[in-house]
């Protein structure tokens, strides 16, 4: 017979797609030293990327000293997030990849931080 499915199964599989997408992003200290250490790294104009070689795609976000507004550094991940997100299947999928912003690029739109991170990534030829 045919599975039978039951009014939450949507949400389970939205939360599954969910809890994948928060494993690929890097909180540890740990996580981020190990990266640091062992990493590249390409610079632009207002955006650093550090990137490794590990054995699944994560990424994490920070920023220099002296950048305030909790408020504009919340936005700036959110953009960040969704700028991988869109480009998560052109980047090789075995790296892990650390930007750190600057105070500067709290200022740039999401076309404006969005061209940045493509130079950079075309720069570091982590794009497939």
């Amino acid at each position: 017979m045919g599975k039978r499915s039951l009014p939450g199964d949507e949400k389970r599989e939205e939360n599954d797609s969910r809890s994948q997408k928060r494993s690929s992003i890097i909180r540890k200290r740990s996580q981020f030293n190990e990266i640091f250490r062992t990493g590249k790294r390409k610079s632009g104009s207002t955006i650093t990327i550090v990137f490794a070689e590990n054995s699944v795609f994560q990424f994490g976000i920070t920023f220099r000293k002296g950048t305030k507004s909790a408020v504009r550094r919340n936005k700036a991940k959110r953009r960040i997030k969704e700028m991988m997100r869109r480009r998560k299947f052109k980047l090789n999928r075995n790296l892990s990849i650390v930007f750190i912003l600057s105070r500067d690029s709290l200022n740039l739109t999401f076309d404006e931080l969005s061209g940045e991170l493509e130079n950079l990534f075309e720069d570091a030829r982590i794009v497939e």
